[in-house]
Parts: structure tokens; C-alpha cells; sequence
């Protein structure tokens, strides 16, 4: 459908193919790639977002239990950081696949 070609427009977020190349998504569970999802969509350049625990619980349709163990998985396979209410998607470790 040529008329519905993704184009950049205002801001952009993306995800890193390695994510599913390097076994990232097979070690995530459904909880964790929905809060990874939710954090590069949201994140600005630098991948930084601010959203607290009760938007994110409405919107992601979790409790703050479940929020709270995808962050923290997600913080154990170094895809996030969290500090101070400000969460930041890092780029993916290891090797690049040139």
C-alpha cells in the first residue's frame, strides 16, 4: 500500500534488531517486552522518559507488582536503567552486526 508508507514524522522511535537476532526477546517475558516496548516508544533521543508508576500500570494494564519485576528483569539483561523515577533505554550490549 504505497499511500501507507511509514514515514519519519516528529519524533521516531526504534527498535534494534539484535533484540531478536541476539535472543533478547526469547529470554524476555510477555511483561518485560511490553514495558521495553512502551519505554522506546516514549523515550526521547537519549531513550529517557519520566512516566510514573500509576500512568504506566493504566496504560500497560498492569499491577505495580508486575511493572515492578519487568523493570527490574529488564534492568538484569541491561536493556534499561532506572534511577529516581527516570527510566533510560540503553543500547543493546555486546557485539554489533555490521
Amino acid at each position: 500500500m504505497p499511500q501507507r508508507v511509514r514515514r519519519i514524522t516528529g519524533s521516531f522511535s526504534w527498535l534494534d534488531h539484535r533484540l531478536l537476532h541476539q535472543g533478547f526477546l526469547e529470554r524476555m517475558q510477555s511483561n518485560d517486552m511490553l514495558l521495553y516496548f512502551f519505554l522506546v516508544l516514549v523515550g526521547d533521543k537519549n531513550g529517557v522518559s519520566y512516566y510514573g508508576y500509576d500512568r504506566m500500570c493504566s496504560l500497560l494494564k498492569l499491577s505495580l507488582d508486575e511493572l515492578l519485576i519487568a523493570r527490574d528483569r529488564l534492568i538484569d539483561l541491561s536493556l534499561i536503567a532506572f534511577d529516581n523515577g527516570r527510566y533510560q533505554v540503553l543500547s543493546l550490549p555486546g557485539p554489533t552486526v555490521e
